[in-house]
């Protein structure tokens, strides 16, 4: 086993880069070399019927970012530092409440600060590359208008998150992730992260990562093309191989059996409509496990966004959708339909109502009748 801490010479090398643009009056504001943002999502939730219980709950989200432009700092062109820390906090309603395997409110997470990423990106011409803490779904796996929903299979799909220890939220793990831009049309993504992020247990903070030989590599790569005429759309493919001892996961196998994982994913957004700030939007996920280990075989999503109906900047909006994921053998498929509502109360609040109808919760090991939740989500950026 090695033990790694990058983190200490990140937050050297950071601070220090802080300290000499505070003290560099000749950066113009408006390159915004230095941007500092923070946010708060909390999520109060009622389990109305079915489900482990009927309770209603509260969990929060509190996140700090910091990213900084060697290009606008005139340093070198086309480097960034970035950070994440967050704190969760809160119940854990799917785990105890409603008891759905797909998760409900995409931040439940338990009680935790940790760093969340620490990375740096260099551009060269058409090619990035981004080493350090990652978050696999803030790169790989992710569509536009599936992001207004709340359910954690409209981010990260369960063929990807049930199966593996993927670098998700809230457990990332160190990578290399390299973007090739071939056109404007065209980009290819390709990464290797460590295969087994080091647990909380171990790990509270997510500075000390810990990399063992049985946790294999996580390889990922996928096929972007947009397409903007007459109006913007963008399709995905991409395939993951994930190598590790399943010892480590839910089957109590020796340390020296390993075992790969791969499989399949797609995504596609398209604007279907649009007439001054009102738009109509549309997105599809499918996902399949070719492992016979594997929790969640296949997956197929999708749905819409209505934005614009209220606000004449086309900031609120409303939207359906539904998540379908099919389990193995022992369990029963479930089902999540959401309904969601966005509204901005003023450039820093916004509210967010939303209802989701679980059909077969089959996040524990019996047989839970449909539930009905209801979840008001209020949040504040700065």
């Amino acid at each position: 086993m090695q033990k790694i801490n990058l983190f200490l010479p990140f937050v050297l090398i950071f601070t220090f880069s802080v300290s000499t643009l505070a003290n560099n009056d000749t950066i113009p504001e408006k390159n915004k070399s230095l941007e500092i943002h923070a946010s708060y999502t909390g999520d109060i939730l009622t389990n109305v019927v079915g489900g482990i219980q009927q309770k209603t709950a509260y969990l929060g989200m509190l996140n700090l970012e910091i990213n900084l432009n060697t290009t606008y700092a005139n340093w070198w062109k086309g480097g960034n530092f970035y950070v994440k820390a967050t704190n969760t906090h809160g119940e854990s309603p799917s785990a105890n409440i409603i008891g759905d395997l797909q998760t409900v409110s995409n931040i439940e997470a338990g009680n935790h600060t940790f760093l969340q990423e620490a990375w740096f990106s260099q551009s060269v011409s058409n090619l990035n590359i981004i080493f350090g803490l990652q978050d696999l779904n803030k790169e790989f796996a992710v569509t536009k208008y599936g992001s207004s929903f709340i359910n954690s299979s409209f981010g990260i799909i369960p063929t990807i998150s049930c199966n593996l220890n993927a670098p998700i939220f809230p457990l990332t793990s160190v990578g290399v992730t390299l973007k090739w831009e071939i056109n404007e049309k065209l980009s290819w993504l390709n990464a290797i992260y460590d295969g087994e992020p080091t647990d909380f247990a171990e790990n509270p903070f997510n500075t000390n990562w810990q990399l063992h030989a049985n946790d294999g590599l996580l390889a990922i790569s996928e096929v972007q093309v947009n397409d903007n005429k007459p109006l913007p759309a963008t399709y995905k493919i991409g395939l993951y191989n994930h190598g590790h001892s399943l010892s480590k996961l839910i089957y109590k196998n020796p340390p020296t059996t390993t075992h790969n994982s791969w499989g399949a994913f797609a995504y596609a957004d398209k604007n279907a409509w649009k007439k001054n700030n009102q738009s109509f939007g549309l997105f599809a996920q499918a996902g399949y496990g070719f492992s016979a280990k594997s929790n969640c075989k296949m997956y197929l999503g999708g749905g819409f966004n209505l934005s614009g109906l209220i606000k004449k900047d086309g900031s609120d909006l409303i939207g359906l959708a539904i998540a379908y994921a099919k389990l193995e053998e022992n369990k029963q498929n479930e089902t999540a339909i959401e309904f969601t509502c966005h509204f901005p109360l003023n450039d820093y609040f916004y509210i967010h109502p939303d209802i989701q109808y679980i059909i077969n919760p089959s996040g524990i090991d019996q047989n839970l009748p449909n539930s009905l939740a209801g979840i008001i989500r209020i949040g504040a950026q700065l």
